[in-house]
């Protein structure tokens, strides 16, 4: 890809991410299922924050 290419790529990108506050985030549970499920998050200074309770299955798949 040329390099005019990947900008527009990537701003488009940019602009997705920016269009949105939710996620659909998925996780491996111990025996192997996938746990999925949307949840919120937040972009600051290039980081993402996935905002998940601690009764969300997630958080156990995640912190394992």
């Amino acid at each position: 890809m040329m390099e005019a290419e990947l900008e527009n790529l990537q701003a488009a990108c940019d602009r997705l991410i920016d269009s949105r506050q939710t996620l659909l985030l998925a996780s491996r549970a111990y025996d192997g299922n996938a746990d999925i499920s949307y949840a919120p998050y937040l972009k600051a200074d290039g980081d993402f924050y996935i905002f998940v309770s601690e009764l969300a299955k997630h958080t156990k798949n995640l912190m394992a």
